[in-house]
């Protein structure tokens, strides 16, 4: 935990979407400060004419809008654009929120009334209903509803563009402050007599928790949904399991109220701010590890797409499933004859590519299902991957050859220079180099243009999997021999990894390029640091692991194992 002091109360503080930015302002205050967090910069904003009641970020950071006691929403350009004014409302604004895509905001206050302006335009519709000044606004993350409370008592759900009020409760209190879930099933409301209401308004189902004893003034879930975390006037920050409704734990040692509580963009840890001026960051407890099952046999890869809310599986079943990762609904397609043996995303995400031992290699359309089938090789397919720039195609085989397809049109280019089939390969993060592993126990380095190759020779068993760091400066090997090597891509030097006690099926770069995750036959998984060449295990898996995968934020790691269950 870090503590942050600052000079005057802070009223509200915010990171900005991208990370690199947070604004912060001091009650009664007419000015914004905006931090910037790699060298420290403040710079002030000025034009209220009336204390700063709420501001927040546009989605894409560019933006922020700020609600004053003047009555008006200002709207700040950060890339030196000029300051709009949205005036209209009758009273203290109070609140705002922008929809996910950014083309609207939302903002409210003491005229009762909730106005939504086109971030283009400027123009603005209006909601009315609520009889009481207007406490707390929540999008939900497909930007479908609104969600309102009111010190009239009520908590409202309103189809916001066509004007239309949804649903309607009435807590046992007034709703300080509204969240939604990341998979929306959830809206959670803090109340002013401590109690969490966890409404799931599709169902009309809701769950009231009296555990924090204070008036909960701040919520805000983890980015993978597990968590919700609260504020509370008394200055405690409640830890809630999202998914079981249940709190965790009650942390103490803000001595004043804690205005608002924050998860940092990639869920590791939240923050919270206090009236005693202090910022406090905790770092969120671990869990087990999520079970997904529904495969009927050996689960033999796993991997996310690209921004990190899809997990596509596949194994000896011959089906392909694609999970939710928030609620863990999966999709299946099929079409492969045999077992599939690995799968790869587009860099847009679109589509997915799988490698099967029935020789084919297929392309798969995420949203509708449907599948172009690639085909060429002579025996099975063992790997596939996709350039980083989405425009080649490369696939392994038992028949000794790599080939490089293009996607669009299905024609292909063949590599040979492996003895024995080729088990494994990987593009370097700029796409120029291939690197691939196989049964001549051989880590070899290709040119993509000119089809040249250079080898690395270190192991003495089947290289199984081959893997390049996020800067394409090393490359990482496993292998039949129980042993990851690290190579330098420039001078070939290895260094050696070991710890494992059988065969190593599988081996993943974090995005960050600092760990590096393999696992095998021994039933453990190793998390290594790239520095320092120690490393942690993990266990769970009854069976050999068959692959691992971090998630493109690097908070998550997916694995796929024999026991038929993939684990996130």
């Amino acid at each position: 935990m870090r503590t942050l002091s600052h000079r005057g109360a802070i009223a509200r503080f915010r990171f900005s979407p991208d990370g690199r930015l947070l604004l912060f302002y001091d009650r009664d205050s007419v000015t914004l400060s905006v931090c910037n967090l790699s060298n420290g910069e403040v710079r002030d904003l000025w034009g209220h004419e009336g204390a700063i009641q709420d501001a927040r970020f546009s989605p894409d950071s560019t933006l922020i809008a700020s609600a004053s006691a003047d009555k008006t929403v200002r709207l700040w350009s950060l890339n030196g654009g000029a300051t709009r004014v949205l005036a209209g409302h009758d009273g203290i604004v109070s609140r705002l929120a922008f929809t996910r895509d950014g083309k609207w905001l939302a903002s409210a206050g003491f005229d009762k009334v909730i106005r939504l302006w086109s971030e283009k335009t400027s123009e603005a519709h209006q909601l009315t209903g609520h009889t009481g000044k207007v406490l707390a606004l929540a999008f939900s993350s497909d930007d479908a509803v609104l969600a309102t409370s009111s010190s009239d008592g009520t908590v409202r759900v309103w189809n916001w563009r066509d004007g239309i009020e949804l649903s309607k409760i009435t807590p046992p209190g007034k709703a300080w402050d509204l969240a939604f879930s990341p998979d929306n099933r959830v809206l959670a409301l803090g109340t002013d007599n401590g109690s969490m209401v966890f409404w799931d308004f599709h169902r009309g189902e809701i769950n009231t928790i009296h555990r924090q004893a204070d008036e909960i003034t701040s919520l805000a879930f983890s980015p993978d949904g597990q968590f919700l975390v609260s504020g509370g006037q008394a200055g405690t920050v409640g830890l809630w399991d999202a998914e079981k409704q249940e709190m965790l734990k009650l942390l103490h040692g803000h001595a004043g109220p804690v205005g608002q509580v924050l998860f940092q963009p990639g869920g590791k840890s939240f923050a919270s701010q206090s009236w005693d001026r202090t910022v406090r960051v905790w770092s969120r407890p671990s869990r087990e590890p999520r079970l997904l099952r529904g495969h009927t046999d050996a689960v033999m890869h796993a991997v996310f797409s690209p921004d990190g809310q899809t997990l596509a599986t596949a194994g000896r079943d011959n089906a392909v499933r694609i999970w939710d990762v928030l609620s863990g609904r999966p999709r299946e397609f099929k079409g492969h004859g045999e077992l599939i043996y690995r799968l790869a995303f587009s860099p847009d995400g679109r589509k997915l590519a799988s490698a099967s031992w029935d020789k084919t290699v297929r392309l798969w359309d995420i949203r509708t299902g449907a599948s172009q089938v690639l085909t060429g090789h002579e025996n099975a397919v063992w790997d596939v991957a996709f350039s980083p720039s989405g425009d080649k195609l490369a696939s392994a085989s038992v028949d000794g050859t790599i080939r490089l397809w293009d996607p669009n049109s299905g024609s292909g280019q063949i590599l040979r220079r492996h003895e024995g089939e080729v088990h494994t390969i990987a593009f370097s993060p700029d796409g120029r180099l291939l690197a691939s592993g196989g049964m001549d126990k051989v880590v070899r380095l290709w040119d993509v243009q000119s089809g040249a190759s250079r080898s690395l020779e270190g192991h003495s068993g089947f290289v199984t999997k081959v893997a390049f760091s996020p800067t394409g400066n090393l490359v990482a090997s496993s292998s039949f021999d129980h042993k990851v090597i690290l190579w330098d891509v420039n001078s070939g030097k290895a260094r050696v990894l070991a710890g494992h006690t059988d065969r190593v099926r599988t081996v993943a770069f974090s995005p960050d390029g600092k760990r590096v995750a393999s696992a095998g036959e021994d039933k453990t998984i190793r998390i290594w640091t790239v520095l320092s060449g120690e490393s942690q295990v993990l266990l769970g898996h009854k069976d050999l692991i068959f692959h691992v995968s971090f998630s493109p934020d690097g908070t998550l790691l997916a694995s796929a194992a024999g026991d038929n269950s993939a684990r996130i």
